[in-house]
């Protein structure tokens, strides 16, 4: 009855809803917009059917994390609004079909600080700390980094169709997170009068960190040797003639991917800059560092200056090498010089030209090592250790095992002892005698168990690791065999 006697309603809701006989609104007002949404057929994954429906609505759970991504609606949906209200429908209905058929993948992220909304965006983490009731101009600016190419952009709160965009140039150094961040706030300082407050929100804790560095710092602070000494040089001469003029500039640190309205805008502004051309590159000056081309554990090639992850892909690389080498001269050992298999499988390979095993060492590295793997008359590990085997198998349970290993919620003491087994360094009886901790290698279990049955010591089988987890050692054969028989009928429930 309210709905009936008041003509300024507006309904969003479901073309078919399951209670449908309950909504009374639905005799009383009238439908000016329904939005069908995408269909996807059984055959592929291709839509049919209206474009419509892709980004209208947020994900499930979305005011918990602050996610801001838009998603595909399930069902069809209606906008119904009074027969008495007066309005113009073609507008209206121009404005729903865009709003139904919008491409982007985020929420449009407009603050408005007037009405019952401007509660939604002053509870925001910007919102507590006042920032949108600046009487400056309140910035917030954001980089992004993909592959080989870096974008900043930057917008302004009270400028709203003011929006900074550049492509960070350099990239044949190598990309980073940090330049692109110090060159939205490099931006953001050029284009801000002098003579007004500035008010600048960032996600980047260490562009922060960076322009700390000049504050009240003295003389003795530096750029020799800063990568990014380019855009350093812009955001200090800034700061200064704002300090000069006697203006405020307050840079303020606010969570990323949180739902912060201006930060996801400046976010957008990134992404889509690292999009256009090399000829839009700023700040593109070469420095005098070297660079170096690796790949990673994926394949994927890498330039980059000097850094922890070109230390870490040399070690990785070398280390590699060495067990790949001995791979193959084991492999000659076996198959080229006592057989004719291995002359076989030569002409076999150097039959694929350029593209083959041989032209490559790492290639045929490991290639050899899974060919002695299979090998029956082969009882050794096929490259130096079985550890450093385990760390090559691809396809195995390497990266489960370095995500436990980093993983916050396993104790240490087990990732020790993890870690021990796979270096072939766990404190067992092999190993203290191979160290000179004791005199012998043979078990101490298994000692202990034939000196009460009152048998010879004599012909002690080795403490490994392998040994003390399997039921060849005495005294752990009932608890293994124990161990084994629980895993069996857990398995069957």
């Amino acid at each position: 009855m309210e709905l009936q006697n008041d003509a300024e309603w507006v309904i969003w809701c479901k073309a078919k809803p399951k209670d449908k006989a309950t909504q009374t609104f639905r005799e009383y007002g009238k439908c000016i917009f329904e939005g069908k949404r995408a269909k996807v057929t059984q055959d592929n994954d291709n839509q049919e059917g209206s474009s419509g429906g892709k980004h209208v609505t947020r994900a499930r759970g979305w005011w918990k994390r602050g996610d801001v991504d838009a998603c595909a609606a399930q069902t069809n949906m209606q906008c119904w609004v009074s027969q008495e209200m007066i309005f113009d429908d073609e507008r209206a209905k121009t404005h729903l079909r865009e709003a139904w058929e919008h491409e982007s993948g985020k929420d449009e992220m407009n603050v408005v600080l007037q009405g019952l909304e401007q509660h939604f965006w002053r509870g925001t983490e910007a919102g507590w700390l006042g920032c949108y009731d600046f009487a400056g101009e309140t910035w917030a600016g954001d980089g992004s980094v993909y592959k080989c190419s870096m974008g900043a952009g930057s917008v302004c709160l009270q400028r709203p169709g003011c929006s900074l965009i550049v492509r960070v140039g350099r990239d044949e150094e190598g990309v980073s997170s940090l330049r692109p961040e110090l060159a939205a706030i490099a931006r953001t300082l050029q284009a801000t009068p002098v003579e007004s407050d500035l008010l600048y929100l960032c996600d980047s804790e260490a562009a922060l960190n960076k322009m700390s560095r000049w504050i009240g710092s003295g003389l003795r602070t530096t750029l020799a040797g800063d990568a990014n000494a380019d855009i350093m040089i812009s955001i200090i001469e800034c700061v200064r003639a704002r300090v000069l003029r006697g203006t405020r500039t307050f840079m303020i640190k606010v969570k990323a991917q949180r739902g912060e309205p201006l930060n996801e805008k400046a976010d957008t502004q990134a992404e889509n800059t690292r999009q256009l051309s090399s000829e839009c590159q700023q700040w593109t000056t070469r420095t005098q560092r070297m660079t170096y081309e690796w790949n990673d554990s994926d394949g994927v090639q890498h330039v980059t200056a000097w850094s922890k992850a070109v230390r870490n892909a040399m070690l990785r690389g070398g280390a590699e090498y060495r067990v790949l080498d001995r791979a193959g001269t084991n492999w000659n050992k076996n198959f080229l010089i006592s057989t004719d298999v291995g002359l076989r499988s030569i002409r076999q390979t150097a039959s694929a030209g350029a593209q083959s095993h041989l032209m490559n060492k790492e290639r045929w590295g490991r290639r050899c090592m899974l060919q002695l793997q299979e090998a029956e008359n082969w009882h050794k590990p096929a490259a130096t250790t079985w550890a450093a085997e385990f760390l090559l198998r691809e396809g195995e349970s390497r990266e489960c095992l370095g995500s436990w290993i980093n993983s916050h919620t396993v104790h240490e003491a087990k990732k020790r002892r993890a870690k021990q087994v796979i270096t072939c360094s766990f404190p067992c009886g092999k190993w203290l005698h191979r160290i000179g901790v004791r005199k012998s290698p043979g078990c101490e279990l298994c000692k202990r168990e034939r000196r009460k049955d009152m048998a010879s010591d004599d012909a002690l089988p080795m403490e490994t690791v392998a040994h003390i987890q399997s039921a060849g050692c005495k005294a752990q054969k009932k608890s293994i065999i124990g161990a084994h028989n629980r895993r069996g009928r857990v398995a069957e429930v």
